[in-house]
């Protein structure tokens, strides 16, 4: 998916800005887990290790912590991978593709909507194998 828009300057950094966010949130999902003692701890516990074996998950962390503090912090580090360019095209019908890309340690390149894409999609994953409700399948019955 590459996101297209009539935006100007200030609405493309929206657009980055958002999507960083979502990265944040994406990331930090597994911390309000962690926190919730309305879980057992066995399931808490069990979330967390599938995080961590998450390669997209893993990927929104580092996009997160990079984006967050700023720096590189080997100790914040899974996959090493960073904000790598944007590739701006001008659509035949006047708008323009806004296409981010990240890098990753192996110098490989992945558009940031797919590790979005593929982040929201291990959650689910996560979240169903585990009894919870995921975001797709709306409010509880």
């Amino acid at each position: 998916m590459t996101l297209n828009s009539e935006l100007d300057g200030e609405g493309w950094n929206e657009l980055e800005d958002n999507l960083l966010a979502f990265f944040q949130n994406c990331w930090h999902l597994k911390d309000w887990i962690l926190n919730d003692n309305s879980l057992p701890p066995a399931v808490r516990d069990a979330i967390w290790d599938d995080v961590r074996t998450s390669k997209m998950i893993l990927i929104a962390a580092d996009l997160a912590n990079g984006s967050k503090h700023f720096a590189a912090d080997p100790k914040r580090e899974w996959t090493g991978a960073r904000d790598a360019h944007t590739v701006l095209r001008r659509n035949s019908d006047g708008t323009w593709a806004f296409d981010p890309y990240v890098v990753l340690d192996d110098a490989s390149y992945l558009r940031a909507v797919d590790v979005a894409d593929g982040a929201m999609k291990e959650w689910q994953e996560i979240l169903r194998r585990h009894g919870l409700q995921s975001f797709s399948d709306g409010p509880a019955a």
